[in-house]
């Protein structure tokens, strides 16, 4: 717990830096102002954002690619 809520556990990744700014890349095409951007080597990304209007957004993103790719036991 932090703050009284509850997170998610926090995962070590690698190769996902093109995902992370894309997404900082998004809100700024927007028209939001980026307050804070977790480290791209990690999951899920926080970004804590100033969108237009001057409303204050946290946003927790879990990035992933689609591939083809099949995984035994998943359908």
């Amino acid at each position: 717990m932090l703050a009284g809520r509850q997170v998610p556990r926090v995962y070590r990744v690698t190769g996902r830096g093109d995902l992370h700014e894309f997404l900082l890349n998004a809100v700024e095409l927007s028209g939001g102002t980026v307050l804070y951007a977790s480290d791209p080597n990690q999951v899920p990304v926080y970004i804590g954002l100033d969108a237009k209007g001057g409303h204050r957004v946290g946003l927790m993103i879990y990035p992933f690619r689609m591939t083809r790719r099949i995984t035994r036991g998943r359908p």
